[in-house]
């Protein structure tokens, strides 16, 4: 049987040493190649030698992004598990694009799960995927005017502006747009939100998360409110989130 090969592109020593330690140790069908810590290095050795799978840290030397790398290797097909220490804006886009990582400083059961996605080949990491994972990366890394959103068929890539409302349907989210259009993502509600908590979104209850910026009129109702937002959609807000939710819009300044 054919070993695969496996590149490490990783910046700090004491990781690659121990992440190459552990590949060495508890899997003998895979080669590890050099590690490379450099943007260069890694485009170079992806070309030269066409790795089956890739271990990426996202920080590399130089303040060099591992998103780099993905961006000059379009054309090589590898799958990809994601190295990183905390980082918000890459976490995000990770979440929203269906693509997994794992987080630094890692140990044999996280390694071990990642693999065990690799090898039954549910890494998700196809062309739409690294497309919408690049794509969420580079908005959410300054203000996001908009976002790569999977669907079932594939990916929409929607103006968070033009987002009315979502609401909680299982483990998707519909998507209420400006124009009456709707379309519904392939991730929960609570993945939804986390996504887009840098704009001016509030969960008015469990099931629904509202773009403040198109409210029309809010209405109590006793211990609770009915809000109507633009193009005449009506959310209603929990009793529990009502007070909060005053609070939010005169702290943004929305009432005064």
């Amino acid at each position: 049987m054919e070993l695969i090969k496996a590149l490490i592109i990783e910046n700090e020593k004491q990781n690659s040493d121990y992440l190459e330690r552990m590949l060495n140790t508890y899997y003998d069908g895979i080669k590890v190649l050099p590690t490379c810590t450099t943007t260069e290095c890694g485009v170079r050795i992806i070309k030269e030698q066409e790795p089956q799978l890739v271990f990426l840290d996202i920080r590399l030397e130089r303040k060099e992004s591992g998103f780099e790398i993905l961006e000059l290797t379009r054309q090589v097909p590898y799958d990809v598990i994601f190295t990183t220490s905390y980082d918000e804006y890459a976490i995000k886009a990770f979440k929203f694009s269906a693509i997994d990582y794992i987080l630094k400083p890692f140990g044999l059961d996280e390694l071990k799960n990642a693999m065990d996605k690799y090898f039954s080949k549910s890494l998700g990491i196809t062309a739409k995927s690294r497309e919408a994972l690049l794509y969420n990366y580079r908005q959410t890394n300054k203000a996001m005017h908009k976002a790569g959103i999977p669907t079932t068929d594939g990916i929409d890539f929607i103006t968070v502006s033009e987002i009315i409302y979502c609401n909680a349907s299982g483990n998707y989210t519909e998507f209420f747009l400006t124009g009456r259009k709707k379309i519904i993502a392939s991730k929960n509600l609570g993945t939804v939100e986390d996504l887009l908590s840098g704009h001016v979104f509030f969960r008015v209850h469990h099931s629904s998360l509202v773009n403040l910026n198109h409210i029309k009129k809010y209405k109590s109702e006793g211990e609770s409110g009915l809000l109507t937002l633009t193009d005449d959609y009506g959310i209603s807000i929990s009793k529990r989130k009502k007070d909060e939710f005053l609070k939010t819009l005169a702290y943004l300044k929305i009432i005064l």
